[in-house]
């Protein structure tokens, strides 16, 4: 026994004609939904093909450019070049996390360092130039690993 009544519709759902209404408007409104979020998805899929930046927060080391792509942030690049040299030479993601906090680096978000960040930094293919996406949804899921239109800030050599 609930009735609903629009304000804005002549929709009274306590009789069978005003609840098959509803349902119906209902049923279009979450189609149109997915249709808009299948059309997003889509959008961001064509974006990391063709070697853009499709989602997500934009990275440590980089800053959006303002059009849908990322441009090199030169000091937090540095931090980055950093970790990868001292992950090569041999320092624990734990040792360069304290590093990065001892000298007050801190993450795109503000925070502390911490290993778990450093080795996002260090596995991810963003700096030595590539994009990498992993798309699910709707009955599929695609992979998505390409040259980016960005610019590195290691070589492919100084990835681990």
């Amino acid at each position: 026994g609930l009735a609903i009544k629009s304000v804005t519709e002549p929709i009274v759902t306590a009789t069978p004609l005003g609840e098959m209404i509803f349902t119906v408007l209902a049923s279009m409104a979450a189609q149109e939904r997915r249709t808009i979020s299948e059309r997003t998805w889509g959008g961001r899929k064509q974006k990391a093909k063709d070697g853009g930046y499709a989602c997500g927060g934009v990275p440590f080391g980089y800053d959006a450019d303002g059009e849908g792509g990322l441009v090199v942030n030169e000091a937090e690049a540095a931090a980055v070049r950093r970790m990868f040299a001292l992950r090569h030479d041999g320092a624990t993601l734990q040792k360069i996390a304290d590093a990065l906090n001892a000298d007050r680096i801190a993450t795109k978000r503000g925070n502390r360092w911490r290993p778990g960040g450093v080795a996002h930094v260090l596995d991810n293919p963003v700096y030595s130039g590539a994009v990498e996406y992993l798309f699910r949804g709707f009955g599929t899921e695609e992979h998505v690993l390409r040259a980016g239109a960005h610019a590195a800030i290691v070589d492919k050599t100084s990835q681990i």
